[in-house]
């Protein structure tokens, strides 16, 4: 199976919110949690990302990304 996220989000992606310095530590390891738990997620159902950088992850709310 392939999925592509859109490249569109409200805040961006996360690499480009992260050093747009519009985030504190406490939000990067709220986001790198978030990530981790997606990808044990895509892991444990067989699932190999193909390509996971910040440039792919979602930010869609100033709380919450997505992979």
């Amino acid at each position: 199976f392939f999925y592509q996220i859109s490249k569109e989000a409200p805040l961006g992606n996360l690499k480009e919110y992260v050093l747009g310095k519009r985030c504190r530590i406490g939000d990067i390891v709220t986001f790198l949690s978030q990530v981790a738990s997606a990808l044990h997620y895509l892991h444990v159902n067989h699932i190999v990302h193909g390509d996971l950088s910040a440039e792919h992850v979602n930010v869609i709310a100033p709380d919450k990304v997505s992979t």
